[in-house]
């Protein structure tokens, strides 16, 4: 439970904070490494609500990249932003982020934002 606290992201147009790190931060002025290449900024969306998701092409919730996929189309033009946050830390994703990117858009024509191959547990965890 501990776990899932930290991780709870709430995200709105009158803000957004991580919530659980020892103390609250601005989800707005956190980046990630963008999957290609860059920085992923999440002031760009700004106004808009977010769901984070830990994704992964090899585990058996892989289809979950077909319901972010719809719920983002879906709600998008209504305010939404799914970002995915692919990791290896579970040892069932793609080594590099070219394979990952890849990946979605072949199998399944992602188009919301994917961040780099991140770490998402232990003490490499992105602070997010």
């Amino acid at each position: 439970m501990a776990d899932i606290t930290r991780r709870a992201v709430l995200a709105t147009s009158g803000g957004a904070f991580v919530m659980g790190t020892g103390k609250d931060q601005v989800a707005w002025a956190f980046s990630f490494p963008a999957i290609e290449g860059g920085t992923l900024a999440l002031a760009d969306f700004k106004g808009r609500v977010l769901l984070v998701a830990n994704t992964a092409s090899f585990c058996g919730y892989t289809y979950q990249y077909d319901g972010l996929k719809k719920l983002h189309g879906a709600q998008s033009p209504a305010g939404l932003t799914v970002i995915g946050v692919p990791s290896r830390d579970f040892n069932q994703e793609y080594a590099d982020d070219v394979s990952v990117k890849t990946f979605c858009e072949t199998r399944f024509d992602i188009d919301f934002p994917l961040t780099a191959v991140s770490h998402v547990t232990g003490t490499s965890a992105v602070p997010f």
